[in-house]
């Protein structure tokens, strides 16, 4: 949700890139849109557990950019430049979801920006955006059941939201067919044994404490209307 990236073609104002949900801009940008029915419009939201984004963030950009310097920084290397920036930025602590500033503005936060769902949600409840445009959902429910498009609970939570006819299956589903198995392997080998400790320190220092703030959220806004897919508790659990 950023303006123009240098390679659209003209005309482009938005770009709906997920890596970019969380800009600053993004709310605002959403509105000079869709003007006064901004509020009409619903967002299918994916999660995926944080540490586990944070670091295939970084194997994939450093697959992708195998000629930055700091390709050659170990996955644990990083963390470490993670955790040094969290604390000396403001101490690991940050009420205000604006404190990360804007994005790849520090080397160390960048990282984690994507991952911090707390803030992002905040953030658009906090400009104006209702609950009730909101679907919640485990990135991995979805996957869970990707082979049936037709009981998919996350699509059939957003048929409820938008439409039965909307993400209908016109053709037959053929098992094996998906162009997106997965086939690109990350490049970069490391010890497992340092990558799990750096995975716990990231959970451990910074993550426990956010993913608390994102599930009160989360369990409060039940009550204005927000759709959480694969939730069975009551509101305010």
């Amino acid at each position: 949700l950023w303006g123009r990236c240098t390679d659209d073609p003209p005309g482009v104002i938005m770009d709906f890139s997920t890596g970019t949900f969380y800009a600053f801009s993004a709310p605002a940008r959403v509105k000079m849109v869709y003007k006064q029915k901004y509020q009409e419009v619903i967002f299918a939201w994916g999660f995926r557990e944080p540490v586990n984004r944070t670091i295939s963030q970084y194997y994939y950009i450093a697959r992708d950019r195998p000629k930055e310097t700091w390709v050659n920084v170990s996955f644990p290397d990083q963390a470490q430049k993670i955790l040094r920036s969290w604390w000396e930025r403001f101490g690991g602590s940050c009420e205000k979801q604006t404190c990360l500033g804007t994005r790849g503005n520090n080397e160390g936060l960048f990282w984690i920006q994507s991952s911090l769902y707390y803030r992002h949600l905040r953030m658009w409840l906090d400009e104006g955006f209702r609950a009730s445009q909101m679907v919640i959902y485990p990135g991995n429910l979805y996957m869970k059941h990707r082979d049936n498009l037709k009981t998919n609970p996350v699509l059939e939570a957003l048929r409820a939201r938008i439409g039965h006819s909307t993400f209908n299956v016109t053709h037959p589903w053929q098992q094996g067919s998906a162009a997106n198995e997965g086939s690109r392997k990350h490049v970069f080998p490391e010890n497992a044994t340092l990558v799990d400790a750096a995975k716990s320190r990231l959970e451990k220092e910074i993550f426990a404490a956010e993913n608390k703030k994102l599930f009160q959220l989360l369990a409060e806004e039940v009550n204005n209307g927000m759709t959480l897919v694969g939730y069975t508790g009551k509101a305010n659990d």
